[in-house]
């Protein structure tokens, strides 16, 4: 069963419980709970993009893509209101980066193709002008994909009308 996350699980302290930093001065993020990763990915405070290609590297060995996606959505729809374009922009990134370098997850399920594009569509038809830019824009990303991925290969012809 996927889980259901609630606002808390974003807004958790940064205690041993929840995240565990390096002990330099860098801190340097070593293990988090799914929700604090999302939290730190999507911070208003900035994200490291080698945590964020890393985490979409490796978040199948200890989720799937319904619950990163569902953790995302969850993520963007908590957020508080002071931090709400931010953390947006932030979500949007995430989304970006994961159908450009994995859009596998997505075609693997369909229904995430279509849980994503409602998601994006939700944004589109919001009130933040900056936020629907960037929701369109990776919107427009998601569509070349599938368009790419149902176009006839090369040599291939489409299947006629059966007579």
């Amino acid at each position: 069963p996927v889980p259901t996350f609630r606002r808390e699980d974003f807004y958790t302290p940064d205690t041993d419980e929840y995240v565990l930093y390096s002990d330099d001065e860098r801190r340097k993020l070593k293990a988090a709970t799914f929700p604090k990763l999302l939290a730190t990915l999507t911070s208003p405070k900035g994200t490291d993009t080698h945590v964020l290609q890393d985490f979409l590297l490796t978040y199948r060995s200890f989720s799937t893509a319904d619950e990163l996606l569902r953790g995302i959505i969850a993520r963007y729809d908590t957020a508080d209101a002071s931090d709400q374009r931010v953390i947006g922009l932030r979500c949007l990134n995430v989304i970006k980066l994961w159908v450009e370098k994995y859009f596998f997850d997505f075609s693997r399920e369909e229904q995430n193709e279509i849980w994503v594009l409602e998601f994006l569509n939700t944004i589109i038809s919001g009130q933040d002008t900056n936020i629907q830019k960037v929701a369109a824009t990776v919107k427009e990303k998601v569509l070349r994909k599938v368009q790419k991925r149902d176009a006839p290969k090369l040599g291939q012809s489409k299947p006629g009308p059966k007579s």
